[in-house]
């Protein structure tokens, strides 16, 4: 998979760039498999950063900022891919955004085993509280707000002054993208057009994704000074509530994500009723309903109905 990868970045129809793939920690097949590919040959556009003990997912990202030499970075994940216009059609949005630091995110063409949908359902509007955009959802499956690490495209400058924080297990892109959202020279844009694929395990991503409740608990409360009161509230009723529930969370401790539900400050009722069923609903009657939703919104389609991307 990341041999189609780095294809897909070589492919690409802005063809000034060069493609660093960093492997965290030794793995002998993908090195040989990377270095079969003609680009990687010395003068070629493909460079392998091969570390020597594994650094998580964070710190090899920032580990192939610093070995870059443009002067913008976009990531891509070893299973996922770009489509060929990808990097054309970001630095063209780039190039119309005022600001000083533009990121450039786009909708995903998202593929699983029973799924083939374009997310997400609502587009970012630029302007709009990051925490609030990723966390106050509708309803409880996956897809509708997303800024998928694949799609990102920011300076170079941008991120060796706020890079990926390392050390983090999971939710590194939310750490990310609230962080660089507070910055004031920063503006996020997300294009309607779908510009990747991402692969999707089920109907979840399956890296990072882990059901430890507790870290990411603490993790939102670190990270309080940029959420919104609103986003606090719905992060633990939708992320932690679900995990907790999948986890088999003592009453207790269901108990403590509903109080701090109301302690973040701005719960609303569909954030209640959404923690409700994340916490008491089996997840197996839960899959049985999102099954029944999305044959409903097949039905939609078929009939004429036009799917929500354009964030109105």
């Amino acid at each position: 998979m990341v041999v189609a990868a780095a294809a897909s970045a070589l492919a690409q129809s802005e063809g000034l760039l060069e493609v660093i793939v960093v492997i965290d920690g030794e793995d002998a097949a993908t090195l040989k498999a990377l270095e079969a590919m003609p680009e990687s040959e010395p003068g070629g556009r493909l460079r392998i950063v091969q570390m020597e003990h594994p650094v998580g997912g964070a710190e090899a990202r920032n580990m192939g900022v610093r070995a870059a030499r443009g002067e913008w970075i976009a990531f891509l994940d070893d299973d996922d891919l770009w489509l060929e216009h990808k990097l054309a059609v970001q630095l063209a949005a780039a190039e119309r955004c005022t600001a000083a630091e533009p990121v450039i995110s786009s909708a995903v063409l998202a593929r699983g085993p029973r799924l083939d949908a374009v997310w997400p359902r609502r587009l970012y509007r630029t302007g709009e509280p990051m925490g609030e955009y990723l966390f106050d959802r509708r309803g409880w499956t996956y897809g509708e707000a997303l800024l998928q690490t694949s799609t990102l495209l920011a300076r170079t400058d941008l991120l060796l002054r706020l890079p990926f924080e390392s050390g983090l297990k999971k939710h590194q892109d939310w750490d990310w993208l609230l962080r660089v959202h507070a910055d004031p020279a920063v503006e996020v844009v997300q294009v309607a057009e779908p510009l990747a694929i991402f692969h999707v395990e089920g109907d979840r991503a399956s890296t990072g994704r882990v059901p430890d409740w507790r870290f990411s608990h603490a993790w939102a409360v670190e990270r309080r000074a940029l959420f919104t009161p609103r986003a606090f509230s719905a992060f633990v009723a939708t992320e932690c509530a679900a995990q907790a529930g999948r986890a088999g969370a003592s009453a207790a401790e269901r108990l403590s994500l509903l109080r701090a539900v109301a302690g973040g400050g701005s719960s609303t009722l569909r954030m209640w009723v959404l923690c409700a069923v994340f916490l008491v609903m089996p997840q197996r009657m839960r899959r049985a309903m999102r099954g029944m939703g999305a044959k409903l919104r097949r039905s939609g389609a078929g009939l004429g109905a036009r799917p929500d991307v354009s964030g109105v």
